[in-house]
């Protein structure tokens, strides 16, 4: 799908953007910049989901993804149907029966500081009835 140039300029395009400040975030067109998020966006998650051979850390396609998002909140007009924020998996339904869960699902998110990781431990002793012990000295 890709080519290895196409392929490597996608990749150094990522790197150059993940190291973007707020202020440069919005110092090009806003049109470019989310074309530009869009299109490294799609790659990484072609090299994910396809070719299961990521370049790129979970945490730096969080990155990236939040740029987009805070452009297209900045500039709705931008907002397209094919958009990565805008999409969700083809494989849901409507009708899908709901289950309810024995105990709660918990998530983490994308959590990637130690105040979250600190909520989520409280959180989980305090739905297993465990005492309220701090384990990661993290913060």
């Amino acid at each position: 799908m890709y080519s290895q140039e196409e392929q490597r300029s996608l990749y150094e395009l990522s790197k150059k953007l993940l190291f973007t400040s707020q202020a440069e975030l919005f110092a090009e067109p806003p049109a470019e910049r989310v074309e530009d998020l869009r299109r490294v966006l799609r790659y990484h998650e072609w090299r994910y989901y396809v070719g299961n051979d990521p370049v790129i850390s979970d945490f730096e396609y969080d990155q990236l993804y939040k740029q987009l998002q805070t452009i297209e909140d900045a500039h709705p007009q931008l907002v397209t149907p094919d958009s990565p924020t805008q999409r969700v998996g083809k494989d849901l339904t409507e009708n899908a029966p709901q289950v309810a869960h024995l105990t709660p699902m918990l998530s983490l998110d994308n959590s990637y500081n130690a105040e979250d990781l600190n909520d989520f431990d409280e959180s989980v002793k305090k739905l297993c009835g465990l005492e309220k012990i701090r384990m990661w000295n993290i913060a």
